[in-house]
């Protein structure tokens, strides 16, 4: 499994599913998983973090159907604290963890990233709460991701699709 990590309009998503493409994989994204599921709309429509125990469940109840299944994931946006590390680590996430890409974007970017896409639980105050939590939360749970023996990666996630892309599949070639 790779992990692709990057606050909210980093193209975290945009370059899993194209990661997951090129290389067969299936792409999950906690995202994706928390805004299908509907069961969290009372906090995405504020923008509250979900409590980790249920995220945690959700996110290894798709991983895990994967694994049973012979196959692997491209993953994006979790685990987002030291807590989700411990617990995805009891599950044995992390056996089957390649290594993990953190994609650097500036938040001038981001927000103009977060405009464009236009999604509708997407405004200004949403995003900036997301950015913000990311980067209190990341610096701690990256840590604890490597003390547990996972290589990360940082990925300059400016430029075109393409060129963040291309960076990205350089480091699956390496590794």
């Amino acid at each position: 499994m790779i992990l692709i990590y990057g606050p909210a309009g980093s193209g975290k998503s945009t370059q899993g599913r194209m990661l997951a493409e090129k290389m067969g994989r299936t792409w999950l994204s906690a995202g994706q998983l928390i805004r299908d599921s509907h069961r969290f709309d009372e906090y995405t429509s504020k923008g509250t973090m979900i409590p980790e125990n249920i995220l945690v469940d959700l996110l290894w109840e798709n991983m895990n159907a994967v694994f049973k299944d012979g196959g692997e994931v491209i993953f994006d946006g979790q685990p987002g604290s030291v807590e989700q590390v411990g617990m995805l680590e009891e599950k044995g996430v992390f056996t089957h963890t390649e290594f993990a890409v953190l994609l650097k974007v500036p938040e001038e970017e981001l927000l103009i990233r977060l405009a464009e896409r236009g999604r509708e639980d997407d405004n200004v105050e949403v995003w900036k709460q997301k950015i913000s939590y990311f980067e209190q939360k990341s610096y701690s749970f990256l840590t604890e991701m490597k003390s547990r023996g996972v290589q990360i990666y940082e990925v300059d996630g400016v430029g075109s699709i393409k060129e963040v892309n291309q960076r990205i599949m350089e480091l699956v070639q390496k590794n």
